[in-house]
């Protein structure tokens, strides 16, 4: 499911996918593809602050010329910084509520 969410996006050789799926235990879909949004949004922040900063260069970005400006990578940073941000949204409470509700009104088939 990742690997579909993040297709246009490329991952850095650092970064470990079927790690990072086994750490989204207890994600829905919708969780995923938004941990994914949230990887692939990283390097483009960084790529807008370098933008920002060329807007007023100093005399160091001066001296240096002309550099190619794309989006970097996804990195296992930016994984790491996801994993932060992009919490799964079904929970132990939810669960508990859910069983609570079947106890007390039971199942319908």
């Amino acid at each position: 499911m990742m690997l579909r969410y993040l297709r246009p996006h490329a991952a850095a050789a650092g970064v470990d996918l079927p790690a990072v799926a086994q750490r989204t235990a207890g994600y829905s879909g919708s969780d995923v593809m938004l941990l994914c949004k949230e990887c692939a949004m990283r390097p483009l922040r960084r790529l807008m602050a370098r933008l920002d900063q060329d807007l007023n260069p100093t005399a160091a970005m001066l001296a240096g010329g002309e550099e190619e400006v794309s989006v970097g990578d996804i990195t296992a940073e930016d994984v790491e910084g996801a994993l932060g941000t992009a919490k799964p949204s079904y929970t132990e409470a939810h669960a508990r509520r859910y069983d609570e509700w079947t106890q007390s009104f039971g199942v319908v088939v």
